[in-house]
């Protein structure tokens, strides 16, 4: 029996299937989600479904097309931070994919769905669009919580000296781990990292540093982000630094795109001036 397949249909479970294994890869990773990358990236994976259409008499072939296709859809959701890191991520993918096979096939195997096809990592269903999110989103949601249940925070604490770069300038300053830094850059969902106003002038140009001291008339090269303490909520100036590197045991580690907040306060304590968002850990993985 011949089984139809409408690409229109076929392009939008698997936009779907490949949106929530990518985040489900961004939280197992421990890596912000950047919304628009995640988009593109589940785009891009929606355009190489239609491989199914493509001759498989090649395994070899098949397996390097959807190898190739994996590769690219890490590549453009996640951003880049060096090829250790993008090959762990790109691990950390198959093996969300591999679960998902498995879930499909046990599907397959135990109801024998109508319509149903699953053929070199690519899902079809002739159901309602509206019942594959559901499932696809109660499949990501018991994802989360394995990973919530089963991961440790091995970082936290952990001390260690951070180069941060800026154009031409670069500053080096002992940094500390801290669970209890959750800031995010709005716009981008990239993460902060927070310092004292007086450890980073050499990054900062002379009006930038007379705006944050004065708390008003901030330039544009200045972002607020928003943050809430004991005594309510407020704004902190940030600036994007141009790169950042984590010396452990001797390796100097890029850490990936961050923001970096300036309090007029005193920030840090003993042995450290520099307090890092948990999320940026995963590099020294």
């Amino acid at each position: 029996m011949t089984q139809v397949v409408y690409v229109d249909v076929l392009l939008a479970i698997n936009f779907v299937v490949n949106y929530f294994l990518l985040l489900g890869t961004f939280h197992l990773a421990r890596q912000p989600v950047v919304r628009l990358r995640l988009f593109w990236g589940a785009l891009l994976g929606a355009g190489f479904s239609l491989g199914i259409f493509l001759p498989q008499e090649s395994v070899l072939g098949m397996g390097l097309f959807r190898f190739v296709a994996a590769a690219a859809m890490v590549f453009v959701a996640f951003p880049f931070g060096g090829w250790r890191k993008f090959c762990k991520e790109l691990l950390i993918f198959f093996c969300s994919s591999f679960l998902f096979a498995g879930a499909m096939l046990g599907l397959w195997m135990a109801f024998s769905p109508r319509g149903m096809i699953y053929n070199s990592g690519v899902v079809y269903f002739d159901i309602r669009p509206v019942t594959l999110i559901l499932f696809t989103g109660a499949a990501y949601l018991l994802l989360t919580v394995f990973q919530r249940i089963f991961h440790r925070e091995q970082a936290a604490g952990e001390r260690l000296a951070a180069t941060l770069r800026r154009g031409e300038n670069r500053l080096v300053l002992p940094a500390l781990f801290d669970t209890g830094n959750h800031l995010r850059e709005p716009f981008s969902g990239l993460p902060v990292a927070l310092c004292s106003l007086s450890d980073v002038l050499s990054l900062l140009t002379v009006e930038e540093m007379e705006a944050i001291q004065k708390g008003e008339g901030y330039p544009p090269s200045l972002r607020l982000i928003p943050y809430r303490d004991a005594t309510g909520p407020g704004l902190l100036p940030a600036v994007r630094l141009d790169g950042m590197e984590l010396l452990r045991e001797g390796r100097h580690i890029p850490a990936g795109e961050c923001f970096l907040a300036i309090s007029n306060a005193p920030v840090g304590g003993e042995g450290y001036r520099l307090v890092l968002p948990l999320e940026v850990s995963h590099v020294l993985q």
